[in-house]
């Protein structure tokens, strides 16, 4: 039989033993490593089919959107999208009023120096919308006198390639902008997305327009843009890109959003 006092200094080492174990354990969890971003802060802009405004459900829609959402999902983040000026997607990223940047964003030379890019996931290219008028065999783009375009995008650089005069230029603060402007006769035509004329022009608002290709315009790939200090992050969803291409997920989401 054990003696009552030894049965007090049981019950007193058990005490210190619990009390020592939760405090190894709250040291042990003080120091595990913590995902870097409960929330992540998805800079995009209002480019339809990538990203729109569903009325009805309350929710940005698009091709961009539902990617950004899947990819959250599977790594345990919450998407939080956050409507960005184009032409300040870097400076955004790197001043943390953004985590990625995540709308369409074609590769250049320019951003691999400046941020880290995933790989590719879509392929683009820039064309000219003009009214609908100017029927099938339509003037250069190159001689028009006054053409948009989204600031912060390729196209100036392509209208450049093609030595437009600086003059003719008509920076615009989206692409929707850019095509307003034609619309409202304030320019002749305006340079986009290919992804976007395909979802829009000769459709509802868009149907008095047409869309041309540029000749000389090269083949561009869309990618997603992170802070060059995100490796992991950027390595998982490159990973996850990989996925999408081979289990047709990346076709789902454009047979909804771009046909």
């Amino acid at each position: 039989a054990v003696k009552g006092t030894d049965v007090k200094k049981m019950k007193g080492m058990k005490t210190w033993i619990s009390l020592a174990l939760v405090g190894a354990s709250l040291a042990l969890a003080s120091c595990a490593p913590k995902e870097p971003f409960k929330v992540l802060k998805i800079g995009f802009t209002d480019y339809q089919p990538m990203y729109y405004l569903d009325e009805a459900q309350g929710k940005w829609v698009g091709f961009d959107a539902e990617f950004a959402r899947q990819v959250c999902d599977e790594l345990g983040y919450q998407a939080e999208f956050v409507e960005i000026i184009w032409a300040n997607k870097v400076r955004d990223l790197e001043n943390g009023a953004i985590d990625c940047i995540w709308n369409g964003m074609t590769v250049t030379e320019e951003l691999q120096e400046q941020i880290l890019v995933s790989e590719p996931y879509m392929e683009n290219r820039q064309v000219a919308v003009m009214p609908a008028s100017a029927g099938a065999t339509p003037p250069s783009v190159y001689t028009l006198e006054r053409v948009s375009f989204e600031d912060g995008g390729v196209a100036e650089e392509l209208l450049r390639a093609g030595e437009l005069s600086s003059s003719a230029y008509r920076a615009e603060a989206t692409q929707k902008a850019a095509l307003a402007a034609v619309l409202q006769g304030n320019s002749a035509a305006a340079v986009i997305d290919y992804t976007m004329a395909r979802s829009l022009i000769g459709k509802g608002a868009y149907s008095s327009l047409a869309y041309y290709e540029i000749e000389g315009a090269p083949v561009e790939y869309y990618a997603v843009g992170f802070r060059k200090s995100d490796v992991e992050l950027c390595e998982k969803v490159n990973a996850l890109i990989l996925k999408y291409q081979s289990d047709g997920t990346f076709a789902k989401w454009e047979n909804t959003y771009l046909r």
